[in-house]
């Protein structure tokens, strides 16, 4: 096991680099750089395989809580699904995860499985949800103890939580009605108690539940009622007896 080290004014970090995967072959990875920016550490690796089709869920642990929970204040290549490649990277923010006076000696530790979906979504194709409107999801897999957890993402901001969901394989889902018009939405599902669980459904796009131009037509409508009303209400004042064939005002 490689140990790298950064240190900065607030803090001493050991990084471990290791990465522990299930017993197959043709499996490697590197930990080639790690270096502190702009009060952000950058893990750089590779993530060899035999297999490219082959993906990974990728995690990092500190010693602040003695390995137990991954940290959260973490992007780039981590999480679910990571494929082999020799560019990954790896960005965690310590000051947003322990707080702006954080000044500690503190180990991390990358660790990693080859992935395995703990439930699996059944026939989730839909190109986009609309806002307001419910939706059923089914899945299967997992055990009829597990309680879940719903997240809808927008690219890597929670949106809306539905929390305590019984494993039962089914879930009418209800999207807000104040979520944001947009694309990139998409669902988290885990396991209460075991952060590693977790699920992601393919992206979508959110929706209005009435699209815009109808939601504008009835004002275009009221608009040339007002306009149409207003002449003959002014024939009406003038004493004409036909608004659309008005006298001549010219004529002697």
């Amino acid at each position: 096991m490689r140990i790298f080290s950064v240190i900065s004014k607030h803090f001493f970090l050991t990084l471990l680099g290791g990465l522990w995967v299930m017993s197959v072959h043709g499996q490697n990875v590197e930990i080639k750089e790690i270096y502190f920016e702009e009060a952000k550490v950058h893990i750089l690796y590779k993530l060899e395989d035999s297999k490219n089709d082959r993906s990974y869920q990728i995690n990092i642990y500190s010693s602040k809580d003695n390995f137990i929970s991954p940290l959260q204040a973490v992007k780039g290549d981590l999480g679910v699904e990571i494929y082999p490649g020799d560019s990954k990277e790896i960005i965690w923010d310590p000051f947003e995860e322990f707080g702006q006076d954080f000044n500690d000696h503190i180990n991390i530790e990358i660790r990693g499985r080859v992935y395995i979906p703990f439930v699996k979504l059944d026939d989730f194709n839909y190109e986009s949800l609309k806002r307001g409107k419910s939706y059923e999801i089914t899945w299967t897999g997992g055990a009829s103890s597990n309680i879940l957890n719903i997240d809808l993402y927008k690219e890597d901001n929670k949106v809306a939580v539905f929390s305590n969901i019984a494993n039962v394989g089914e879930y009418v889902l209800n999207i807000p009605k104040k979520t944001e018009v947009g694309e990139n939405y998409r669902l988290r599902i885990s396991d209460k108690n075991n952060k590693d669980d977790v699920v992601f459904s393919k992206e979508f796009a959110i929706k209005r539940k009435i699209p815009l131009a109808l939601q504008i037509a009835p004002v275009a409508i009221v608009g040339a009622g007002i306009y149409f009303l207003l002449p003959y209400l002014q024939s009406e004042e003038s004493g004409f007896e036909n608004p659309q064939n008005p006298p001549n005002l010219n004529e002697n």
